[in-house]
């Protein structure tokens, strides 16, 4: 089965800004969403997902790059498995805020 470890290094780069987006995406980070990323990082072996957060927000600076960043991840896997990956965290409280949502079903659509 394809994991993050099959990922290239700037398909996780955006992965991690992905998951960064929607931790925040209601404005402010739930403890269940924090844990889940640290789970993430451990189950998925995504040893170096601060590193890839770094990057991340040295490289993108607004939406127009982050979407631009978007499109350059063009493997079908990877796309499933970071839609999955973000699903996933969405729902670690149980629901899915609206900005999650809209987040989520943005990334889906520039995708489709």
């Amino acid at each position: 089965m394809f994991g993050i470890g099959d990922l290239s290094h700037r398909e996780k780069v955006f992965f991690a800004g992905c998951l960064r987006g929607m931790i925040l995406a209601d404005g402010y980070a739930k403890d269940e969403e924090v844990a889940g990323l640290n789970q993430l990082r451990d189950d998925f072996d995504f040893s170096d997902l601060d590193e890839c957060l770094d990057e991340f927000e040295r490289t993108v600076r607004n939406q127009d790059q982050f979407w631009d960043m978007a499109a350059q991840v063009t493997r079908k896997e990877a796309r499933e498995l970071i839609l999955r990956r973000l699903d996933e965290i969405s729902r670690l409280d149980g629901y899915k805020s609206t900005n999650e949502t809209e987040f989520y079903d943005r990334l889906e659509r520039s995708w489709s």
